[in-house]
């Protein structure tokens, strides 16, 4: 349909349309920004996979791929992953700030599964899981720069982030999902995790896949890009 016809039907009802290329709003379109300035990885390592994280395998399908995942319940999907890019290598453990077994909240839905429950959280099932350490995962496959780091692990980012400064130093992107009004307890929110990384000479790079809480429409969590703060990629 053609735009100038579709401006003049949303003008009508008193709305305007404009055309905004610059305009990211999801984690795709972060990576693809990334990518389009010359970022590319040697190494990531994608730490809460659960159903995947696309956004990334497809921009760097050859990049050495770590896969951190603890819950068995994922594993149908993470095999599809693996079929797709044979060459990634997965972990059934959660990253975490010990290695060994931590204790692990798991949810009906898998969906929020964490080391955290909410308040009103009655039906969790209560398990015991294989953990590792950043630093572990850094020696082990001796990660070095260019690297990405992707959290997505419902509330234990500051743990990980502060148990292990020096490992978090060897990425030049870090892709956190935060939260802005966390339900789970003692979980971190967007200000803690910004501190952390503030003082590890990071900065907010980008902010991307906004989620509002249904009722109240509150803002709830995003995916917010950090980079070093002598990065490359703030000069461009």
């Amino acid at each position: 349909m053609n735009y100038l016809f579709m401006k003049d039907v949303f003008r009508a009802f008193g709305f305007e349309v404009t055309k905004n290329r610059n305009l990211r709003i999801s984690l795709y379109q972060a990576i693809c920004h990334l990518k389009m300035l010359g970022f590319k990885p040697n190494v990531i390592v994608d730490a809460g996979v659960a159903s995947g994280t696309p956004a990334i395998y497809k921009n760097f399908p050859h990049t050495k791929t770590i896969l951190v995942e603890p819950l068995i319940e994922y594993k149908e999907y993470i095999d599809r992953i693996l079929l797709r890019y044979p060459d990634f290598i997965y972990l059934q453990q959660a990253i975490s700030d010990k290695c060994g077994s931590i204790e692990f909240y798991l949810k009906d839905t898998l969906s929020g599964s964490s080391e955290y429950l909410a308040n009103d959280e009655t039906t969790a099932k209560r398990i015991a899981i294989d953990s590792i350490t950043l630093e572990q995962i850094v020696e082990q496959y001796k990660i070095t720069s260019p690297a990405l780091l992707k959290l997505d692990i419902e509330g234990s980012e500051k743990k990980v982030l502060l148990a292990n400064p020096d490992s978090v130093k060897r990425f030049d992107v870090i892709i956190c999902e935060v939260t802005f009004i966390p339900k789970l307890n003692n979980a971190p929110s967007f200000s803690d995790i910004n501190a952390i990384l503030t003082d590890l000479d990071y900065c907010v790079f980008d902010i991307v896949d906004l989620r509002y809480y249904r009722k109240s429409h509150n803002l709830f969590q995003s995916d917010v890009v950090f980079i070093k703060n002598n990065s490359w990629l703030r000069l461009m």
